[in-house]
């Protein structure tokens, strides 16, 4: 629902799941089975979202299983970062401490006796958490704990942030070791996302390289990339629902810039950010020489980089179909659970 022109990959196209609707439907109804949402009606009032078509778009290449485990992963995560601001400061890290340990236990733990939502969502995660176990190629499963820790962590930090009233800091350039991109990357689930391209291209990448400061570097270009095309295209809901994880309100509060000024320095970084992506993944094999990889290492490697860029396509293209980011929804444009977890609506504001 998305017609926004931003800045993206030249000549790299989006393309979908042959499964959508099944994989879409399916995650819908996951959720449902669950309990996170507690009734048909409630889940309907999400379907505009189609959090489950996100992947879909996303990891195009994938096979149907996966792609309907990685439909229900991201109506999870979906759920997760509505609830995170919602959720009392105390409650939260609790609750971060329980999904951490459900994690590292691959599912396999006794799911506390919280009252809901969260129940509900650690049990699903638990669920998933088996479901991603029992997968024939394991390399997901492998780095799971550490890519869910790391955004959990992203997260916490994002909590304590709103708990205090404070807005992370980042310079008019939007430089790569801002406080704003070091921790957005951890709470958009760079590793994560990362591990799931390569777990659905059957390739884990060496581990000398994933500790190279060139892979590093790549990885946090291509999701830079993505994480300030997500801003620019949900400034209006953002600002209609106070988020102050957003490229263009951290600049224009800290920066005293006026909104459309804010979204002029963002698209320039976004810019910078593609351009440098691009010029890194032509220079690739020429960096990475020294590290005496067989060819076939070589190209699956390359294939990641341009999984990267079908990712951002992907995203892309997502928009144009969800309601997520639509301003006239927001706030209020899902359904408030009523609990004592909840900060009132009276805080809120």
């Amino acid at each position: 629902m998305t017609e926004k022109k931003i800045p993206t990959y030249p000549d790299t196209f989006a393309s979908v799941h042959p499964k959508i609707e099944e994989i879409t439907s399916g995650a819908l109804s996951w959720m449902c089975d669950m309990g996170i949402f507690p009734d048909a009606e409630t889940g309907e009032k999400w379907n505009g979202a189609r959090i489950g078509a996100w992947p879909c778009h996303v990891y195009p290449y994938t096979s149907n299983e996966y792609g309907l485990l990685l439909g229900m992963w991201w109506s999870w995560w979906a759920h997760l970062d509505w609830l995170a601001p919602r959720i009392e400061y105390g409650t939260w890290i609790k609750f971060a401490m329980d999904m951490e340990r459900i994690v590292w236990r691959r599912g396999h733990v006794d799911i506390p006796a919280e009252p809901e939502p969260v129940k509900s969502m650690l049990a699903g995660l638990s669920d998933l958490c088996r479901r991603t176990a029992e997968l024939p190629v394991q390399i997901m499963s492998n780095l799971l704990p550490v890519s869910f820790g790391d955004a959990i962590h992203g997260a916490n930090v994002e909590a304590a942030n709103l708990h205090l009233n404070r807005v992370p800091t980042a310079d008019l350039a939007l430089s790569a070791d801002s406080e704003y991109l070091q921790l957005h990357r951890k709470s958009i689930g760079m590793i994560f996302d990362t591990m799931t391209i390569e777990h659905a291209v059957e390739f884990m990448v060496p581990e000398n390289l994933r500790c190279s400061g060139i892979w590093q570097k790549a990885i946090e270009l291509g999701i830079d990339v993505m994480i300030l095309q997500n801003d620019l295209n949900a400034v209006e809901r953002d600002l209609l629902e106070g988020d102050a994880n957003t490229a263009i309100y951290v600049l224009h509060k800290q920066h005293n810039l006026t909104i459309e000024e804010a979204t002029v320095k963002v698209t320039e970084a976004l810019t910078q950010r593609i351009n440098e992506f691009l010029e890194l993944e032509c220079s690739l094999p020429r960096l990475i020489a020294n590290y005496s990889l067989p060819k076939e290492s070589l190209q699956r490697i390359q294939e990641i980089f341009e999984k990267l860029r079908i990712a951002s396509a992907g995203c892309l293209e997502w928009y144009r179909e969800t309601d997520r980011y639509d301003p006239k929804l927001a706030p209020g444009r899902r359904p408030e659970i009523v609990g004592a977890l909840f900060i009132s609506s009276t805080e809120e504001e």
